[in-house]
């Protein structure tokens, strides 16, 4: 495998302090997307392998979004593939496959008109697996978390959004059943919280898991459930996969743009952060 490095792309006119992690970046484990979150971050947004010769590129941003022109011309007359989505925190926790989802197939792979990460197992994509600590470790968290997601609902049946390293141990689980797009949630401890919600429509999720064991979720700006009693992880639970199961399978089956986990509940500023999401995404 070859590669090349080119510049991260110019900066765009969004201000210091104006972005998403400027606002809201206390205790962030880890922040993956197809926009700039962060005033100071200095690094890449993905890394992209072209099918045709397995070369690889750093991708950097063009203003608030990763560069799709770089990505254009490296992959036009193959497929691209996000082969590292790299953690926008700075603390290196970002997620890889050789086989990752692909972000360029004739034009770049979008939703909303946005850049977007297609898990799309037509494509042969599997989920990204987390690399920053040993081989067949999740980032891993106990106590009170939270997660704001971006993205399109599955398309195919038993398809995970994100998964876990321990078998017992399954955040969240997003299905869609044959004649209807119906959702599954899990706590970390592989207990069903709740199930059947509709999720035809949605395109942005965010969880608040609280220190009094309650569980809230949101599906593009409206509360969907709030179940108590769903215990903590008393020893680390993890996310060891994005856009699938782990090690492999199960393959989410629609687009993701952004995942920004954080290490506590952030049940004041929820309505926040899923704002900022949408205000840059336009989704509702």
């Amino acid at each position: 495998m070859s590669l090349i490095n080119i510049p991260f792309g110019f900066m765009g006119s969004t201000g210091a302090g104006d972005r998403l992690l400027d606002l809201y970046g206390s205790e962030v484990g880890f922040a993956l997307s197809t926009r700039k979150l962060s005033s100071t971050y200095t690094g890449n947004c993905m890394e992209v392998t072209r099918d045709s010769d397995s070369t690889t590129l750093d991708i950097g941003f063009a203003g608030d979004s990763v560069n799709t022109t770089a990505i254009t011309n490296f992959c036009t007359g193959t497929v691209g593939r996000v082969t590292k989505w790299y953690d926008q925190t700075g603390g290196g926790n970002y997620f890889a496959d050789d086989n990752g989802p692909v972000i360029y197939s004739g034009s770049i792979k979008t939703s909303r008109g946005l850049p977007a990460c297609d898990f799309d197992g037509g494509l042969l994509s599997e989920g990204l697996h987390y690399q920053g600590g040993g081989a067949g470790q999740g980032y891993e968290f106990t106590g009170s978390y939270s997660y704001f997601i971006v993205s399109t609902g599955a398309k195919t049946s038993n398809s995970y959004m994100f998964g876990s390293s321990v078998a017992a141990s399954k955040p969240a689980i997003i299905c869609k059943y044959t004649g209807a797009n119906s959702t599954e949630w899990y706590n970390t401890q592989r207990q069903l919280i709740d199930s059947n919600q509709n999720n035809a429509d949605v395109q942005q999720i965010s969880i608040v898991h609280d220190s009094t064991n309650t569980t809230t979720c949101h599906y593009s700006g409206s509360q969907v459930f709030s179940v108590g009693g769903d215990t903590l992880p008393a020893i680390p639970a993890d996310v060891e996969a994005i856009g699938g199961d782990s090690p492999t399978g199960n393959v989410y089956g629609g687009k993701m743009s952004e995942f920004i986990f954080y290490n506590n509940e952030k049940t004041s500023d929820q309505s926040a952060i899923a704002t900022n999401q949408n205000d840059y995404y336009q989704m509702y």
